[in-house]
């Protein structure tokens, strides 16, 4: 049986290698058996919450290639009630909720609307954005499924230390963050608001994703 922490990797292999032009299917060794695992991004089960940067230190061209990038790794996931659902928020001064976990069943539903999203502006108040996420968000997560959150940011938010402390009782919470760089991202902040061992993701969207480590 596979369990929660390898699903978790798993996940993230998925995520980076359509970005990387590789395969989306890849193998895992179990190393107490000696069956071979074969992982697949399709019919993975997982909730999986977007929370994406809108405030004004944010630009709007920056703004619409975190919307592109969220697009294009949903394309890799199994949409369906039973198998990976998502849902989608954005910060900024406030919380705006997008969509919760249960609205969209369909993947090209997701995509569309994600398209249909606008930037706000307003200041960086990313620690109370990810509070909002655990309690109203993931109120709606499945049991005994991972739960995964991609916080979207240039990691400059006003108040770091609540920031800090928010992300940490998320991970208390058992979900798991991916912390991912917009432009000149804090890279500090970044890996101070991802889950350990660090695998947050930077990119300055010219470049492929790389690790922060």
């Amino acid at each position: 049986m596979i369990d929660i922490e390898m699903n978790r990797w798993s996940l993230l292999f998925c995520l980076i290698l359509p970005v990387l032009g590789a395969p989306k299917r890849f193998e895992i060794k179990d190393e107490d058996s000696d069956n071979e695992l074969e992982q697949w991004c399709e019919g993975k089960p997982a909730d999986i919450f977007f929370l994406l940067d809108t405030s004004s230190s944010i630009n709007f061209d920056d703004f619409d290639k975190q919307k592109a990038f969220v697009q294009d790794l949903i394309k890799v996931f199994d949409i369906s009630e039973t198998k990976t659902r998502i849902a989608v928020a954005l910060f900024s001064s406030g919380y705006y909720s997008q969509f919760p976990f249960y609205r969209y069943n369909d993947k090209s539903d997701i995509i569309n609307a994600i398209d249909r999203i606008r930037h706000r502006g307003g200041n960086t108040e990313t620690g109370r954005a990810i509070g909002r996420m655990v309690r109203d968000g993931f109120r709606f997560a499945r049991e005994g499924v991972v739960r995964i959150a991609f916080v979207l940011t240039d990691g400059k938010s006003q108040r770091g230390d609540v920031t800090i402390a928010e992300a940490a009782k998320a991970k208390e919470d058992n979900i798991f963050i991916y912390a991912i760089g917009v432009g000149k991202a804090d890279i500090d902040e970044l890996n101070a608001i991802g889950s350990d061992p660090n695998p947050n993701l930077y990119t300055r969207w010219e470049a492929t994703v790389s690790s922060t480590s």
